[in-house]
């Protein structure tokens, strides 16, 4: 029998992410406190697989679909807002992990400040795995009396519950009309509205930000929300690996330094529609390959997986990093077999180099490693079928990115890096 109030509503909006969600619904699922309903919030129709996904974990757990697709979280948030039945609502991304006392944590905060409208509790962003301790951030630990720091500082919707009683003009607003990203502006009108925030003081979430995963979205996997979870039945481990987390995040530079981005030069819209280009949602129409093809480098935004487009008189050049994995997003198709070659001008180490692998669409590839014909760089070939319906995505593995002072003592430059691309060229077969 359904609770009449449960004490949380917990709302974790989906898009396209399927069977792949279960890891996240599994940390719900390992909560301590029970006196929960589950909304899982589809933008647009259900992916496939995610109903029977849903399904499994019983009556507590239900998919709600919103009419028609928006294109952000604010609309499937506020369609399980308007159906909830919890004193608070609490969010959880659709690719994170709760630990199994995050709710009691919550739960604790709001016992203890009964005046709060928020809750947050302490999270762990973690950047692509290989990427560097630079890519570790903390957010989400504050002292509640400090009524500045939700005024400055960003907690994502993971860490987050509210009373679900806030007056109905504090939902959440349209993303196409803010500058700011949709979950800052909302948090950020919360705490300019004079709502009162509360902190856990713990960490209880551990996020894995997909707009920092370049094409996250169009070759997704769960590897790292099973590890997590996996890691989560092993306490003694888990404090170690989060111990060793928040160093890094410290010693980067990284601790509570999160903050609400800055509207100031961006246009209504502009901050979704760049996270939905990273992220692989909005990708560029398919073309049919007819013969030997470059693909442009160009100089949009790749996450952690490639720095920015550089150029001399002669040629022009990407450096992959931090990110070891990084990934190359192919707009074309072909009905038979197409041979890839990437050109680069230069790889970070040697065993970088000897590590290299490649995977296409997901699946591993034979590849040959060979000579330019001016012997000044090195071309990595390998054959490939591309898919018909979207765009293919090919992902360069290889054991580490390595700081730019390693392989050239001297150098000032900050970066990770790991080879250095000046082309691509399809061939058809």
């Amino acid at each position: 029998m359904a609770l009449v109030t449960p004490i949380f509503s917990v709302v974790v909006a989906t898009y396209n992410r399927g069977p792949l969600i279960e890891a996240t619904l599994s940390s719900i699922a390992l909560q301590s406190v029970e006196d929960v309903e589950v909304l899982i919030a589809s933008d647009g129709p259900a992916a496939p697989g995610l109903s029977s996904t849903v399904s499994h974990f019983g009556d507590r757990f239900r998919l709600v679909e919103t009419a028609c697709r928006s294109g952000s979280q604010f609309s499937p948030n506020n369609h399980a807002w308007s159906i909830a039945r919890g004193r608070f609502i609490a969010y959880l991304g659709h690719d994170d992990i709760w630990l199994p006392g995050h709710l009691a944590a919550l739960s604790d905060s709001f016992t203890q400040r009964p005046d709060a409208d928020f809750g947050a509790s302490g999270c762990l962003y973690f950047g692509p795995p290989g990427s560097g301790s630079a890519s570790t951030w903390v957010t989400g630990l504050f002292d509640p009396d400090d009524r500045r720091i939700p005024l400055t500082h960003f907690f994502p919707p993971s860490s987050i519950a509210h009373r679900r009683d806030l007056p109905d003009d504090m939902r959440w607003p349209d993303a196409f009309q803010t500058r700011r990203p949709v979950d800052s502006q909302f948090m950020l009108t919360a705490a300019q509205r004079g709502c009162l925030f509360t902190s856990t003081r713990t960490i209880t979430v551990l996020k894995f930000n997909s707009a920092l995963r370049y094409l996250s979205y169009l070759s997704p996997d769960d590897d790292e929300q099973r590890a997590a979870l996996a890691l989560i039945a092993h306490p003694v481990r888990l404090a170690e690996t989060m111990k060793s987390a928040v160093a890094d995040a410290a010693s980067s530079g990284n601790y509570m330094t999160t903050l609400h981005p800055s509207e100031r030069d961006r246009k209504p819209g502009e901050a979704t529609r760049i996270h939905a280009r990273v992220r692989g949602i909005d990708t560029p129409a398919i073309e049919a390959l007819d013969g030997p093809t470059w693909v442009p480098l160009g100089d949009d935004p790749r996450a952690l997986d490639w720095h920015g487009l550089e150029r001399d008189t002669e040629h022009s050049w990407r450096w992959s990093g931090p990110n070891p994995r990084p990934r190359l997003l192919i707009p074309f198709t072909h009905t038979g077999p197409v041979r890839v070659s990437l050109h680069l001008e230069a790889v970070a180490t040697a065993d970088v180099r000897d590590s290299l692998s490649v995977l296409v669409n997901r699946r591993r590839t034979p590849i040959f490693v060979s000579q330019s014909r001016d012997a000044a760089g090195t071309i990595v070939g390998f054959d490939a079928t591309l898919r018909s319906d979207r765009p293919s995505v090919l992902e360069l593995r290889m054991n580490r990115t390595v700081p730019a002072a390693e392989f050239n003592p001297g150098s000032t430059d900050p970066r990770r890096l790991g080879l250095c691309l000046t082309g691509i060229c399809l061939d058809p077969t």
